[in-house]
């Protein structure tokens, strides 16, 4: 069973400007300029990096197999085994605080701090929907809209929500 991600409008304006407005400062710039500008290429290289490793770490979709939640990517996918997930729970997204990750450029994912959670791995789309997966080492937020794929995943780990 697999569960595309679904992007909010505030992920989806943040990636757009994100995205664009460098740019369209570094087009103006080397319209001006005319000549060759080695900073101003440094610049344009470094921003093409960074949003090339921000796409391919951003999550697209979650998908039970039979042993496994993976959380799909475009560069890899992340596995999290049935048999380490001890809870599952729907939660609200509280205040948390980015320790290093993404904040709405291709969606929230990376690792993030709250008083209510603690520290987690947070791979959503959006802020609607969340659920908490507490394995034995880690926890992860996830966003998950479809109540089937929530009660297969509950079936599957014999979790208490």
């Amino acid at each position: 069973m697999k569960q595309k991600l679904e992007f909010d409008l505030t992920t989806k304006i943040i990636s757009a400007l994100v995205i664009a407005i460098p740019f369209v400062m570094i087009i103006a710039q080397y319209s001006v300029i005319k000549e060759s500008n080695d900073i101003l290429l440094l610049t344009s290289i470094f921003l093409f990096i960074t949003y090339f490793v921000a796409w391919m770490l951003h999550p697209t979709s979650y998908e039970i197999t039979n042993e496994n939640l993976v959380i799909h990517r475009p560069i890899s996918a992340i596995k999290i085994s049935f048999a380490s997930i001890k809870n599952i729970e729907h939660t609200e997204p509280g205040y948390s605080m980015r320790l290093f990750g993404s904040g709405g450029l291709f969606g929230y994912y990376g690792l993030f701090s709250s008083k209510k959670h603690g520290t987690h791995h947070r791979y959503t789309g959006n802020n609607k929907n969340l659920v908490l997966i507490c394995t034995e080492k880690k926890k992860y937020l996830l966003s998950i809209h479809d109540d089937l794929f929530f009660q297969e995943l509950s079936k599957k780990t014999n979790s208490k929500c």
